[in-house]
């Protein structure tokens, strides 16, 4: 017959008399966090809150964005892709999202745009020290778009982005079908350093 397991038996058979000292002490226990209030100093007023995101196209320029997903899907022609949202941290859209789908294995364009944005995004490390995103991937081995999204590479991610407009479309779903939009594009990416030396210059 198997013996039922005892933690405190086998604390007391591996570190002898000091464990069963150890096991009568009260166990160390955590607020419950459940059971605090909530500060209410930051809360949202839902009358106050937006009922949608902000869609419409944000003007073309230069911003500093910041990388806040990197989705891994398929295009139409079952290419690996990886969606990337964007943040615009400045100088103005503040807050205003901006999407960007590559498809590296498609056509040159999307291979050349994950390129320069592996090369031209920064990230913090541990010590606070930026470095490009291209240094996380081994750049001599063929690219793991899954891999690469499922490791978070790009998450805060930084860089300038040149936003554009894309091709106007007819959207066909939605309260809005048949209404034609105009999609942002982002057209080339820079570092961080180097955008802002651009834009000085402008």
């Amino acid at each position: 017959m198997v013996e039922p397991y005892d933690p405190d038996k086998v604390n007391q058979q591996v570190f002898g008399e000091s464990a069963q000292r150890q096991a009568s002490q009260p166990p160390i226990t955590q607020p419950n966090r459940e059971a605090a209030p909530l500060s209410q100093s930051d809360a949202i007023i839902l009358n106050d809150t937006k009922d949608e995101f902000d869609r419409s196209p944000v003007p073309p320029s230069w911003y500093s964005a910041v990388i806040d997903s990197a989705d891994f899907g398929y295009d139409s022609k079952n290419n690996p892709k990886i969606n990337f949202t964007w943040r615009i941290t400045g100088p103005v859209q503040v807050g205003r999202l901006v999407w960007q789908n590559l498809a590296p294995r498609s056509n040159d364009f999307s291979a050349i745009m994950i390129k320069k944005l592996l090369s031209r995004t920064q990230k913090a490390d541990a010590k606070g020290e930026y470095h490009s995103l291209i240094n996380e991937v081994d750049a001599k081995a063929p690219f793991d778009e899954k891999a690469f999204c499922d490791r978070g590479i790009a998450i805060g991610g930084e860089a300038k982005i040149h936003v554009g407009f894309g091709k106007p479309y007819r959207k066909k779903t939605g309260q809005d079908a048949g209404t034609m939009v105009t999609p942002n594009n982002i057209k080339d990416i820079a570092l961080p350093a180097a955008g802002r030396q651009f834009m000085e210059e402008q």
